[in-house]
C-alpha cells in the first residue's frame, strides 16, 4: 500500500509506503486543510479533508510587582508570568528597565531589587525565551515608582513637611550658634 499526503490540495508528501506524515518543526504556516490518498493494486482511496490549526504558544508575558509604588529601602520584586498551558524545560527570562537589559536571560522568572532606590524607578518590562521553539516575546512594560525617604503613612502630608522645616531649622541654628564660638 502507498500513501501521499496533501495540505490546502498540494502534494506534501508523495507516495511512499509510510501512513503517516511527520512535521520536523512545527510553524503558523502548516495550519490548512489536510487529507491523504492510500493505493493499493491500483485502486485509489481518498480520506475526507480535517483541518489543523497551529497556534503561538504563548502570548506576550505578563509582568508585575507586589506594588506599583515602593518607599526607598523597600524589598522590590518584578514577576515575569506567562499563560502557557504547558511548561518548557527551556524558558528563560530577562528583564529591562527602560528599554535597557538589566538582566540577562536566565531561568529565573523575577527580578529582585533587595533596597530599592529612587533611581530603581522606571518602566520595567520582561522577555520569555523558549529555544526549543524558536519563540521569544515581550510584556507590555509596567510603571514602578520608588519615592524619597519618607515617615511611613505620612507622605505627602504637612508632618512631613513640618519634619522637613524642623530639621532645616535645627542645621539653620546650629551653623548660626557654630559661627560665634571663637
Amino acid at each position: 500500500m502507498q500513501y501521499a499526503f496533501y495540505r490546502n490540495g498540494q502534494n506534501i508528501q508523495n507516495f511512499n509506503s509510510n501512513s503517516f506524515y511527520v512535521i520536523q518543526s512545527i510553524k503558523l504556516k502548516d495550519s490548512g486543510n489536510y487529507s491523504c490518498i492510500a493505493k493499493v493494486d491500483g485502486i485509489i482511496k481518498r480520506s475526507k479533508m480535517f483541518y489543523i490549526e497551529v497556534n503561538k504558544w504563548i502570548t506576550a508575558p505578563h509582568i508585575w510587582t507586589s506594588a506599583d509604588e515602593k518607599i526607598v529601602g523597600d524589598h522590590l520584586n518584578i514577576y515575569c508570568k506567562t499563560s502557557s498551558s504547558t511548561w518548557y524545560a527551556d524558558q528563560y527570562f530577562a528583564f529591562y528597565k527602560d528599554g535597557e537589559n538589566i538582566r540577562n536571560f536566565s531561568r529565573s522568572d523575577q527580578y529582585e531589587v533587595p533596597f530599592s532606590q529612587v533611581e530603581d524607578s522606571g518602566n520595567y518590562s520582561c522577555e520569555v525565551k523558549i529555544p526549543s521553539r524558536n519563540e521569544t516575546k515581550r510584556s507590555k512594560e509596567v510603571y514602578v515608582h520608588i519615592q524619597g525617604p519618607m515617615i511611613r503613612g505620612y507622605e505627602n502630608s504637612a508632618f512631613n513637611q513640618n519634619i522637613t522645616w524642623l530639621v532645616l531649622s535645627g542645621c539653620i541654628l546650629l551653623v548660626s550658634l557654630l559661627s560665634f564660638i571663637p
